[in-house]
């Protein structure tokens, strides 16, 4: 991990974490039908209807209705085997600012559309014929809610696109806007000497976190391995253990490693409630300025704080352990009800692991003993016995 002079900073949306009680939240296996359609070149639209008889609330943060450069489509170059490598950001987000604003109201039966130009997260210079879909869970909530209700799977049609690769050339990366700003930031040292102090620190005990999470995931409980993972299969352990061991490894340091950290919003994403950002495939995270308004060491399950953003952010690096992670959705709930194969790909997974190691949280014990959030803003001062 080198802190430059340039602190580069990494961090993945993350959503209300408001139990952590090791039982899945809502998950609705129909409601909502996403659709693909071309409008131009590398343009595509994204139309989705909600099924149901109910208004659905869909979480905007990385989805397919925010409107930073993050992952929303699987695209692959036709005849290929592998998609074409993603080259934009992934949020860290603040679980405690979501507000009716950050979510999508969608009313029985209505259609809302996105749009967005693919090429401003991936490289098609080259041209031809691209396969483009979409699959996930989208997060959504009651109405009457802010947070994190459930998750919704989802399955678009495929479509298939050909693209100028001279077209596609005139939208500028993620990737060039950092290399265009690169060389200015060489210069202005945009991150303060506290900055680099709180990121040194908590490298530290993400490093201690990671190393500890990594024999417990090889050797430890395997009851607590499966509310995380949602397995006890030997090669999943065994897999999981190696992703922290090489998260530990890259926070050893502040003068080796293959990441970099960066104060400077080059890719103007530190918008309200963003804590951080990870660049994929260029190895570089972006703190935001409420990263360092985090706490230091959360003492509560479930929690969150700035060691443990590394350790989010951490997974996103390909450089660091292959292949990164995602985001299919945040918080501890909605991210315990993934199945086997994404709860494994998704980062939010590994720092509640980490933080339930650490703490040695029994998530079911401490649910029972929680006061509700709506409970709590009533009456500020109650406590549990």
């Amino acid at each position: 991990m080198q802190l430059s002079s340039v602190l580069v900073a990494a961090a993945a949306l993350i959503a209300p974490v408001y139990s952590s009680a090791i039982i899945p939240i809502g998950r609705r296996a129909e409601g909502l039908d996403v659709s693909l359609a071309s409008t131009g070149n590398t343009q595509v639209k994204v139309s989705i209807t909600n099924t149901g008889s109910e208004e659905t609330s869909v979480l905007k943060v990385n989805t397919f209705f925010d409107e930073s450069p993050i992952k929303k489509v699987n695209v692959l170059k036709e005849g290929a085997q592998d998609e074409v490598p993603f080259k934009g950001i992934r949020l860290s987000y603040n679980p405690f600012d979501l507000n009716q604003d950050d979510f999508q109201p969608i009313a029985p039966g209505q259609t809302i559309d996105a749009e967005f130009d693919i090429a401003e997260t991936l490289d098609l210079t080259e041209g031809g014929n691209y396969i483009v879909s979409a699959e996930g869970v989208l997060p959504f909530s009651n109405p009457e809610c802010t947070g994190i209700t459930g998750v919704i799977p989802y399955k678009s049609n495929e479509i298939t696109i050909h693209v100028d690769g001279k077209l596609a050339a005139r939208t500028e990366t993620v990737h060039a806007k950092f290399e265009r700003l690169a060389r200015r930031t060489e210069i202005v040292d945009s991150c303060t000497p506290e900055q680099k102090q709180v990121v040194t620190k908590a490298l530290k005990t993400a490093e201690d976190l990671a190393t500890a999470a990594s024999k417990e995931a090889l050797c430890g409980d395997s009851r607590k391995f499966e509310q995380y993972f949602r397995t006890t299969g030997s090669s999943v352990r065994k897999d999981v253990s190696e992703r922290y061991a090489a998260i530990a490894k890259e926070a050893s340091s502040t003068t080796s490693g293959h990441t970099k950290y960066h104060c400077e919003d080059t890719a103007n994403a530190c918008k309200k409630g963003v804590i951080a950002y990870a660049v994929t495939g260029k190895n570089i995270v972006v703190n935001c300025p409420s990263y360092y308004d985090m706490a230091e060491v959360s003492d509560g399950c479930g929690g969150k704080d700035q060691a443990l953003t590394i350790i989010h952010e951490f997974t996103h690096i390909d450089e660091v352990y292959s292949p990164a992670t995602t985001d299919y959705t945040y918080g501890l709930e909605a991210s315990i009800s993934l199945d086997a194969d994404k709860a494994i790909k998704n980062a939010d997974n590994y720092n509640f692991y980490a933080h339930s190691v650490r703490l040695n949280c029994d998530p079911e014990e401490y649910n029972k003993n929680r006061l509700p959030e709506w409970f709590k803003k009533l009456f500020p001062n109650a406590k549990t016995s």
